[in-house]
């Protein structure tokens, strides 16, 4: 990720490498059916329209029209929010699945839900990875943009869905509390506070212009805050222009 500094605030953007794409897209047949698996549940999860605002007829039918639909990767929703971590103040963007019902006029959030998919826990094992990894990465992103729900599709090992787990985003850390080589919600809130004042205190140099690199090294577990000096802003003209009166 780059970050530029601007008055008091800092920016944050993802930059991914032409290795990142590649391996986001799959790195082999069966991690692009599995990827294509998660598009499909979602497509068989969701409606166009609210389904009160249909009638029985045309509810019917399009309920039987998404079994043959062809999936669409290239469509999203995404929210933007405000939030705080710690005494970080955050306005982020966020991929939003879908929303329970007609979206209403306010706090929308609240009736937000994520649909994901993962493997039948049909052994201890299973769980156990689950619990650990998934979850965690469930938590941590529905957590932060406020969505209360999150849908888990359970697959066989030939993509074929054999179960269906609603949860709720705040009773997750409860799910993995106490159990052996697990994770604690506040150790990772506490450790994301603590990342984002390293970051504030760490960008000094301030101006559209003048960036930085953020890179963590999984194999070394390291985060790094590099120096890359003046580049093409990520930041809109028009943006900096309202923000800097220039």
């Amino acid at each position: 990720m780059n970050v530029t500094k601007l008055g008091s605030t800092l920016y944050i953007e993802e930059d991914l490498s032409p290795e990142d794409i590649k391996r986001r897209s799959g790195s082999s047949d069966q991690h692009r059916e599995l990827m294509y698996s998660g598009y499909r549940f979602e497509s068989l999860c969701v409606l166009n329209e609210p389904p009160s605002s249909l009638s029985h007829e045309k509810l019917g039918a399009e309920l039987e029209k998404r079994r043959d639909s062809i999936v669409n990767t290239n469509t999203e929703y995404c929210t933007v929010f405000r939030t705080r971590l710690g005494v970080h103040s955050i306005i982020s963007g966020a991929e939003i699945d879908c929303i329970d019902g007609e979206k209403p006029a306010e706090f929308p959030n609240r009736h937000y839900r994520e649909l994901k998919t993962a493997n039948v826990l049909d052994t201890q094992h299973k769980i156990d990875n689950f619990e650990r990894y998934k979850l965690l990465r469930f938590w941590a992103q529905s957590f932060i943009s406020g969505t209360p729900t999150i849908t888990v599709g359970y697959r066989d090992s030939d993509c074929i869905l054999r179960a269906i787990e609603d949860i709720r985003t705040q009773d997750i850390p409860h799910r993995v509390k106490g159990k052996p080589r697990m994770w604690s919600a506040n150790v990772c809130i506490n450790f994301a506070d603590m990342l984002l004042g390293f970051i504030k205190n760490s960008v000094t140099e301030e101006g559209p212009e003048f960036q930085y690199r953020i890179s963590f090294d999984a194999g070394s577990d390291v985060i790094q805050l590099t120096a890359l000096g003046p580049r093409k802003p990520f930041l809109t003209q028009e943006y900096i222009s309202m923000v800097t009166g220039k």
